[in-house]
C-alpha cells in the first residue's frame, strides 16, 4: 500500500472549492494587450484584402477563437472529481481521469496522462488559482497525490 493511499485514508477530505476564471475581470490591463493585437491584425486584414467586411470577419473569428478571454469559467472541486461550468452547462471529470497535474506560474496543469506534454494535451485543463492558489494545490495534491515532474 502506498503512502499516498494511507495518507488519503487517515486524512480529512478537504472542503468542496469553487474557483471562476474570468481574465478580463481578474487580469484587466493584462487582456488589453491581445485586444490591441486582435485589432491591429483584424485592420491589418481589412486593408490587405480591402474588404472592411472581411476584417470584420477576422475580428470575430479571433475573438471568438480567445473566448476564454471574454467569458467566464467556473471549476468545482470534490470529491467526485473536477466540474466545470460554462453557461450553465456542467462537464464532470472524475479524478480516476486524470493522469496528473503540474503546479504552474498562477495555476494548476491538470493532464489526462501522466507522461503526456502540455502542448501535446488538447484535453488537458488549466485552471487558475488566483488568491486561491494554494487552496487549489492543496485539493489537487489530495486527490492526485505529488505533482508530476
Amino acid at each position: 500500500m502506498t503512502s499516498t493511499a494511507i495518507r488519503r485514508r487517515d486524512a480529512v477530505a478537504p472542503r468542496d472549492l469553487r474557483i471562476t476564471n474570468w481574465p478580463l475581470r481578474d487580469d484587466g490591463p493584462k487582456v488589453l494587450l491581445p485586444v490591441v493585437i486582435v485589432a491591429t491584425v483584424a485592420v491589418c486584414v481589412a486593408s490587405f484584402v480591402n474588404s472592411p467586411a472581411t476584417g470584420l470577419l477576422a475580428l470575430a473569428a479571433l475573438m471568438l477563437a480567445m473566448w476564454r478571454l471574454w467569458i467566464p469559467v467556473t471549476y468545482e472541486f470534490n470529491s467526485q472529481g473536477v466540474t466545470q461550468v460554462l453557461f450553465g452547462r456542467r462537464r464532470r471529470v472524475s479524478w480516476r481521469k486524470i493522469g496528473g497535474y503540474r503546479v504552474r506560474r498562477g495555476g494548476v496543469w491538470l493532464l489526462p496522462h501522466d507522461s503526456e506534454l502540455q502542448v501535446a494535451a488538447p484535453r488537458s485543463l488549466f485552471v487558475r488559482g488566483g488568491r486561491q492558489l494554494e487552496t487549489l494545490v492543496a485539493v489537487v495534491t489530495f486527490y492526485l497525490g505529488p505533482p508530476l515532474p
